[in-house]
């Protein structure tokens, strides 16, 4: 076997090797799972048909319309952010 041959049939065997053991990296988590805060909602407008809520402890904020309006939320530079 040539020198070739065995750096190849090294690398090959590292590579798959390397494919069955190594893991994913989870640094971030997911959503609630890496996250140690709790959000409240502390100011809303009350406009009836409008329903504000925090699902998951702080993962998701849902709005339910219940009107026949549209609702746009602005964003920090006063784009719509969510329709």
């Amino acid at each position: 076997m040539s020198t070739l041959h065995k750096f190849l049939a090294t690398a090959t065997l590292t590579l798959l090797v390397l494919a069955t053991v190594a893991s994913p990296a989870l640094a971030h988590g997911r959503g609630s799972d890496a996250s140690n805060f709790l959000s409240v909602l502390t100011d809303v407008p009350e406009v009836e048909g409008l329903e504000w809520s925090i699902i998951k402890s702080d993962e998701y904020l849902q709005l339910v319309n219940t009107t026949d309006q549209e609702v746009l939320i602005p964003g920090s530079s006063t784009e719509d952010y969510l329709r």
